[in-house]
């Protein structure tokens, strides 16, 4: 396992394995530069965005995050104080049972990041990210439980969508009263770094190795899933 420095990112992955992933990284980073620097006629952001963000490629993916929510706090002119993520898994047409569970074929970055015509307006679509003890059912489009000795699988590309904070008033339900609608059909799934799940405490109260909770589906009580350890990966440790 590669040890923590001051001038590496966080990972669980042999050196083989981290030095390959340290090069995807790059080149992920070369072709969005090599894209910036393209000559245009006013160009665009559109245009000089990857149309999908691999999260792993960044070397502290919560910045990125936030500042996905300070550029929609500016564009929409509210406070970045008021503003969350919601979630939307998109699984594409190739995002059925078998290549979702296949977590040793690793992806072309690169290709997947810069292919289509224009990202997103608002937030990003994010891909790369793994389940580790339950699975994505693209059909139904909810989590389900792990198939036998199938621990990590593949989460469909899903999109961050910056929205509005909406304070419960006096016309409007309860909180309590949205908790008991929305709690069993969604699970807040911790979104960690390494399957390490553990750093430093931060300024923020939480681990340096703690990306963000993301809203999931299910049919399940989130305790489910919660018994079970479930949690999402940017990265696995081969």
């Amino acid at each position: 396992m590669v040890a923590k420095t001051s001038a590496a990112y966080e990972s669980c992955k042999p050196l083989g394995s981290w030095v390959c992933d340290l090069q995807l990284r790059v080149d992920f980073f070369v072709k969005w530069s090599d894209l910036a620097n393209t000559p245009m006629d006013q160009p665009s952001m559109n245009q000089i965005n990857p149309l999908r963000d691999h999260l792993e490629a960044f070397f502290f993916p919560q910045g990125f995050l936030t500042a996905l929510l300070q550029n929609h706090a500016r564009m929409e002119a509210v406070s970045v104080d008021s503003l969350q993520f919601s979630f939307e898994v998109k699984p594409g047409p190739d995002d059925t049972e078998e290549p979702l569970s296949d977590v040793k074929n690793h992806t072309n970055i690169k290709e997947l990041a810069f292919q289509g015509s224009v990202p997103p307006r608002r937030g990003a679509l994010i891909f790369g990210l793994f389940l580790d003890g339950a699975r994505f059912d693209p059909t139904k489009g909810l989590l389900e439980d792990s198939k036998p000795d199938k621990r990590f699988c593949r989460l469909p590309e899903i999109h961050f969508v910056p929205s509005q904070v909406v304070s419960p008033s006096e016309n409007d339900c309860s909180i309590s009263e949205i908790q008991e609608r929305e709690g069993p059909d969604l699970y807040e799934c911790p979104l960690y770094r390494t399957s390490a799940r553990a750093g430093t405490l931060s300024s923020t109260g939480h681990s340096t190795n703690f990306v963000a909770s993301v809203r999931l589906p299910t049919d399940h009580q989130p305790e489910f899933w919660v018994r079970r350890g479930v949690a999402l990966l940017c990265q696995l440790d081969d």
